[in-house]
């Protein structure tokens, strides 16, 4: 029973169904970095990763994602 189990979660985490994900640095670390800053540690923690960052001619849109009473 337990290779099934095994095998059903290796197939599951292959076809993107299971995510492994991990928290990154110590709580509140972010939130006094300004958005330059949070943009420079988001690009070297990719790096870290092997990835790269292409930056498109666009500006990015800013939502404000503060917590508060919803607004329609």
């Amino acid at each position: 029973m337990g290779a099934a189990v095994s095998a059903r979660a290796l197939k599951a985490k292959l076809a993107g169904l299971l995510i492994d994900r991990k928290e990154v640095g110590t709580p509140g670390e972010f939130e006094s970095m300004r958005a330059e800053e949070l943009a420079a540690a988001l690009v070297k923690l990719l790096a870290d990763h092997g990835l790269t960052v292409v930056e498109d001619d666009a500006e990015p849109a800013m939502i404000d994602v503060t917590p508060g009473e919803a607004t329609e």
